[in-house]
């Protein structure tokens, strides 16, 4: 996040293009990684249904949480714009994964979420200490 504007310089400018049409594009890519950590995590909650032989349940739960998020996606636009769009993707993927864990764990009797709650908790609250901290270092 805190390289996004070089990012987005070397992997979709390559000396194209000036400094205006690459406006709002770091900021996407950071409301994009707000939520990489839950699409990472969506792969190993996911392995925990294929291990008991339950892939329907996380393809079904997948598509209605999908469906569900589609008005955050206008919403985003109308508070945000494009920005608005990425976070929203990030918001939903975070959320999806949350419920899928949680569904897991009370499932199969998982005795270690409480940990997993509680390091993302701490890492979520660090982030909201920290954000405004860095973006006023770089403003």
């Amino acid at each position: 996040m805190v390289l996004s504007p070089e990012v987005v310089r070397i992997l979709f400018q390559r000396g194209r293009f000036d400094r205006r049409p690459r406006g709002s594009q770091p900021r996407c890519w950071c409301g994009f990684l707000a939520g990489a950590f839950a699409f990472a995590a969506y792969t190993v909650v996911v392995r925990g249904y294929f291990a008991t032989r339950d892939t329907l349940f996380p393809a079904v739960f997948g598509t209605v949480a999908v469906l569900v998020s589609l008005p955050l996606y206008p919403l985003g636009i109308a508070l945000m714009g494009v920005e608005g769009v990425a976070l929203a993707i990030s918001f939903s993927g975070v959320l999806q994964v949350a419920a899928l864990f949680c569904l897991w764990s009370r499932r199969s009797g998982n005795t270690g979420q409480g940990e997993v709650y509680r390091f993302y908790l701490k890492m979520g609250l660090l982030s909201l200490v920290m954000g405004p901290i860095w973006r006023s270092c770089v403003a």
